[in-house]
């Protein structure tokens, strides 16, 4: 697997993104290392927020939401996926499955922060209770023949002209 870096430095000045940052080195699956990148805010003793963000997006999506989740006395931790944001990116397509993305979280936030762990687990102490997350998936309207695709593309329509505040909006 060839990877690639993005270079260290190109987010220091950015607008509201949080200097409590780093990068941690997790196996790549092939005997190499990838060097992820996660904001890690808030007192370490702290209930954890894990934020994951979507495709094509970063850590630097959750500013706002790290800012208020930190003030509400929470720890907050939000990576950049494998091969996104700030995080390494493996060159070539056949580089990324889902299996390698669950991994490579996993690796991630589970090794080093079993609090973390302890966090995702509390209300899934038996595994039928995972359900509804599991059955959540199915439900977005994500293809055409969703009978709720229409509807929720009228509702992008709305979001984008949006202009009520929200959580974490600096007005």
């Amino acid at each position: 697997m060839d990877i690639l870096r993005t270079p260290d430095g190109v987010a220091d000045g950015l607008p509201d993104y949080p200097t409590e940052r780093r990068d941690e080195e997790i196996p790549a699956g092939d005997g190499q290392a990838l060097r992820v990148h996660l904001i890690d805010a808030g007192d370490p003793d702290a209930p954890v927020v894990v934020l994951l963000h979507g495709n094509p997006s970063w850590s630097c999506l959750w500013r706002r939401q790290i800012a208020a989740l930190t003030a509400a006395g929470h720890r907050t931790v939000a990576p950049d996926l494998v091969g996104m944001g700030l995080s390494d990116k493996p060159s070539e397509m056949v580089d990324y499955t889902v299996a390698r993305h669950v991994e490579w979280m996993r690796a991630l936030l589970f090794d080093p922060l079993p609090d973390v762990i302890e966090a995702y687990r509390a209300p899934y102490p038996h595994p039928a209770l995972t359900i509804g997350s599991r059955a959540f998936t199915q439900l977005l309207p994500t293809r055409p023949d969703n009978a709720m695709y229409a509807a929720n593309h009228e509702a992008w329509k709305v979001l984008d002209h949006w202009t009520l505040a929200w959580l974490g909006d600096p007005q």
